[in-house]
């Protein structure tokens, strides 16, 4: 039997944690290194692209990142591609070393040495990547709300959504929690800061981020670029930086948003009184965002992590450890699959297994009630 069909980490002993993060360290400086063609002339070299192109990002050119991510952009991608490697990889290491501490320290131990084990295999893109930080952010900002710090805890909140939208998914649940004051510094926040970016680059600017800097087509990895691929035989083709199939039309595009906004409110909604609303509401809020967005990169599924780790140690919770395990290491193999043969029906396999996974953590997000009383408090013992 391969530890595949068995995917838990070792219940005990926390040296465990220890050997997780030399692993992750030895991934990081081996990539950094090696520093693989693929990710020089995709990720790194938008992130050169970015920071060394003149004139007004959005206004001089089309960026595909919300404001702060094009801030950090500006910030450290100013150097040779192997340079901004290294800095990324910094970025993304610390983020994750970060986001295991709070875990660690305001949830449990076994809900860090969860995240650890779900973020390993990651670690085989991620060091190119910066949404590591997003979701140290958003930890950080629902940990200081915990520790009575919600003033500043929304606006941490506020900082990771206009770094990376998705965060915004968790703000119901940030609600539910009565860390209230959070949310709303966190909602006020991010209106007052984005609508100064929308004011000093123009409205045409949060459009670039939500279609990618403009492209036509459906996300070959989305799942509706898997159906389509599957449906028309596709004719796959390179735009805005990644592989597109078919075509999006306007009013397609506002329905998945709809229908996105919709299912994430249900989940909300359905799951309004469980124990820790970060744990298996969040989720399957962040999964729902993910399997339902036009744009569906293996690189997502790193926001998932600490809430699938707190879900993790709520019980009996083989499904989500499972389910995680085996999202995780699609999404490795989708990205060697781009280092290697680059073989489009492999991608589209890849992509249509991670799709099935995210729509199991729906599933079993909100489908088990927690009998334990419903304070956030009890699991950050």
């Amino acid at each position: 039997m391969s530890s595949l069909d068995n995917p838990s980490p070792p219940k005990q002993g926390y040296g465990d944690e220890g050997l997780l993060i030399a692993f992750m360290a030895i991934l990081w400086v081996g990539l950094v290194a090696w520093h693989p063609r693929a990710a020089l002339v995709d990720d790194v070299a938008r992130i050169v692209e970015i920071a060394t192109a003149g004139g007004k990002p959005y206004v001089a050119f089309p960026v595909e990142f919300p404001p702060l991510t094009t801030l950090l952009i500006r910030g450290i991608g100013g150097a040779s591609p192997p340079i901004v490697a290294a800095r990324v990889a910094a970025v993304n290491a610390a983020s994750t070393l970060g986001c295991w501490l709070i875990l660690k320290s305001r949830w449990s131990r076994a809900t860090g040495r969860y995240f650890l084990w779900f973020a390993l295999p990651l670690q085989l893109f991620m060091p190119f990547r910066l949404d590591a930080l997003s979701v140290l952010l958003t930890v950080g900002a629902l940990a200081l709300a915990d520790a009575g710090v919600q003033m500043i805890g929304g606006l941490a909140f506020a900082a990771a959504v206009l770094l990376r939208l998705w965060p915004a998914t968790l703000l119901p649940g940030v609600y539910l929690r009565d860390r209230r004051n959070a949310c709303i510094t966190a909602i006020v926040a991010t209106l007052i800061g984005g609508g100064l970016w929308i004011a000093s680059t123009g409205s045409n600017a949060l459009d670039q981020v939500l279609s990618y800097r403009g492209a036509s087509g459906w996300h070959l990895e989305s799942v509706y670029g898997v159906l389509a691929y599957v449906g028309t035989g596709g004719d796959v083709r390179f735009d805005g930086g990644a592989l597109r199939v078919g075509t999006a039309s306007p009013w397609e595009l506002v329905l998945t948003r709809i229908v996105t906004v919709g299912l994430i409110a249900l989940i909300w909604a359905r799951c309004r009184n469980r124990a820790d609303l970060m744990g298996r509401p969040a989720l399957a809020s962040v999964a729902a965002l993910i399997l339902l967005s036009p744009i569906s990169s293996p690189q997502f599924v790193v926001w998932l992590t600490p809430w699938a780790a707190i879900a993790a140690t709520e019980g009996s919770a083989r499904d989500v450890v499972m389910l995680m395990t085996y999202l995780t290491v699609f999404a490795a193999a989708t990205f060697l699959s781009y280092w290697g043969p680059d073989d489009v029906r492999l991608i589209v396999f890849m992509a249509a297994a991670r799709a099935l996974c995210l729509l199991g953590l729906i599933i079993v997000g909100v489908s088990r009630v927690s009998t334990q009383p419903a304070s956030a408090a009890a699991t950050m013992a």
